[in-house]
């Protein structure tokens, strides 16, 4: 057994937020906000998911992936470690951050969006019990735990 009666190794969990560029976010909001005000909409929803998460106090590192300067500036300025991903796949960057978790000693991964507006730490604890069920399910070999939207 792990630290607080896991199964799972979350001593040293980090948390990866992949975010498009700025002005590329939420364009099916459009028609009612423009490319400025939908960036700035953004930029606040992933402040706030990073606000959360450092308050959270499981994420070894919490992980802001983007190939957009000023989402990079964003997760700094929040105390976050930033990534700047040198193309602009969602799969890259996940895969890109998974690398440096994983050299910086990550024991467990969580990839979370920026844009969950209702995140909050039950919500988060609900992830860390999910994820320590399938570990215990699936007699401790990786696993996907994929929460509801």
């Amino acid at each position: 057994m792990t630290p607080q009666g896991r199964q799972a190794d979350l001593t040293a969990l980090h948390v990866v937020v992949p975010v498009r560029a700025l002005a590329d976010g939420k364009r099916r909001l459009s028609p009612v906000l423009d490319e400025s005000e939908r960036g700035r909409f953004v930029a606040a929803l992933l402040e706030q998911t990073i606000d959360v998460l450092t308050t959270w106090g499981h994420a070894a590192v919490i992980h802001v992936v983007s190939p957009d300067p000023a989402v990079i500036a964003i997760a700094a300025g929040r105390g976050a470690s930033p990534l700047l991903q040198a193309d602009a796949g969602l799969n890259e960057g996940i895969v890109a951050a998974r690398d440096v978790a994983r050299a910086a000693g990550a024991t467990a991964m969580l990839v979370l969006p920026a844009d969950l507006p209702d995140l909050d730490l039950a919500a988060l604890d609900g992830l860390l019990d999910a994820a320590d069920a399938a570990v215990a399910a699936g007699a401790g070999r990786p696993v996907v735990v994929a929460g509801p939207a």
